[in-house]
């Protein structure tokens, strides 16, 4: 008899939670209409702006920082935030674009080899496998910044990783499974992504407009943010390299 997973197995997950953060705290980039002081930020213009001004300083920012598909996406989530609708994000295409990044195949990659290693270490027990959770998948290369997936999500807030299907051939010790990936991210900002943002952007495309207006839209003006929900599946396989396996 070899082995066969019934049922889901999640296999890690990040330390913060799709709306909390590692202390169980609500993080400030998915708060809204709080009133949070900024220091080091000038907002005194900014504030006396009009909702639509904002909102057109927001759309200077994510069309300098999108192109293609990933701006089309982009105004799509621009829409669903500036007409205050809040909820969950998500896009087919977007989910395909994050899951084909470098940044991500990558990270998987190195989640694949992690997984490997601990297996073989349980010798091919699946339940005896811990896996220690790898930081954040972050999009912060030039490619990202001009791209579209800075400004979309720019690092991970959350992740999990599940489990969904496993199966050891008792004949040859061969394995293979699926690995089902689930990445969230808030689409708002908090004081150090205004601040940070701005430094990190401002070179570039000489402007602070966009931060700020978003910042101003989300914190004074009452818009919620959004939960950017990308999930996708990707196989696994290999060999349990022992004599004696568990199963």
């Amino acid at each position: 008899m070899g082995y066969q997973l019934t049922f889901w197995k999640k296999l890690v997950k990040s330390d913060t939670d799709k709306y909390y953060d590692a202390v169980g705290q609500i993080p400030n980039d998915w708060r809204y209409n709080d009133y949070p002081p900024i220091h080091g930020l000038d907002l005194v213009q900014t504030m006396k702006k009009t909702d639509q001004e904002l909102k057109d300083d927001l759309w200077a920012l994510i069309s300098w920082t999108s192109t293609g598909n990933l701006q089309v996406i982009a105004s799509h989530a621009f829409r669903q935030f500036t007409c205050r609708m809040g909820g969950k994000f998500s896009d087919n295409e977007l989910t395909n674009i994050v899951k084909n990044d470098d940044n991500t195949v990558a990270w998987v990659s190195k989640f694949k080899n992690d997984f490997d290693k601990e297996l073989q270490n349980a010798k091919g027990n699946i339940d005896k496998v811990i896996m220690r959770a790898p930081s954040r998948p972050v999009f912060d290369d030039m490619g990202s910044r001009i791209g579209g997936l800075g400004i979309l999500i720019h690092q991970v807030w959350a992740y999990e990783v599940w489990l969904t299907k496993f199966s050891v051939d008792p004949k040859n010790g061969m394995y293979t499974g699926n690995l089902e990936i689930r990445f969230y991210d808030h689409f708002g900002l908090d004081g150090e992504d205004v601040m940070k943002g701005n430094k990190r952007w401002l070179q570039p495309y000489g402007s602070e407009d966009g931060f700020k207006a978003w910042w101003v839209l989300q914190h004074y003006r009452g818009y919620p943010p959004l939960l950017t929900e990308i999930i996708f599946n990707t196989p696994i396989f290999g060999k349990i390299r022992i004599n004696q396996h568990a199963w």
